[in-house]
């Protein structure tokens, strides 16, 4: 059973393709152990276009969540940016969470992963609709 429970949100909830985008993402950690404490802490992959710093591509980064007490729940925010070369999909942000024991050993390891929507038209495109050719007849 889990001891640390995971929830990640973005704000703003969706990214605009083809811009720079700045945005915030929210990692909660609870603790539902009722009788321990555990140091967490996570690594953080964000593939491009995400990335964790905002004037060059950085894929990996780590965040020290910090004691989880018994019952309790610990919020981190992490920035994230885009680069302008970001299309209309879904990009996802994974994480592997450590929970450290009070001996310091790992008493649980597990992978999580996010996920972002980028929407917006095509260079050319209005509302979904090509614009028409002219093929000179």
């Amino acid at each position: 059973m889990a001891t640390v429970e995971f929830k990640a949100s973005f704000e703003p909830g969706t990214l605009k393709a083809f811009a720079k985008n700045a945005l915030k993402m929210k990692i909660d950690f609870s603790n539902t152990d009722k009788e321990h404490s555990y140091w967490c802490e996570s690594d953080i992959l964000a593939k491009a276009p995400l990335s964790l710093a905002h004037d060059m591509p950085l894929e990996n980064g780590r965040i020290r969540i910090g004691i989880l007490k018994p019952m309790a729940s610990i919020s981190k925010v992490v920035n994230l940016y885009t680069l302008p070369n970001n299309f209309p999909d879904n990009y996802s942000v994974k994480f592997t969470v450590y929970v450290y024991d009070d001996e310091g050993a790992i008493h649980e390891r597990f992978d999580e992963s996010s996920s972002i929507e980028c929407s917006g038209n095509y260079p050319g495109v209005k509302d979904g609709v090509a614009k028409p050719q002219n093929n000179g007849l």
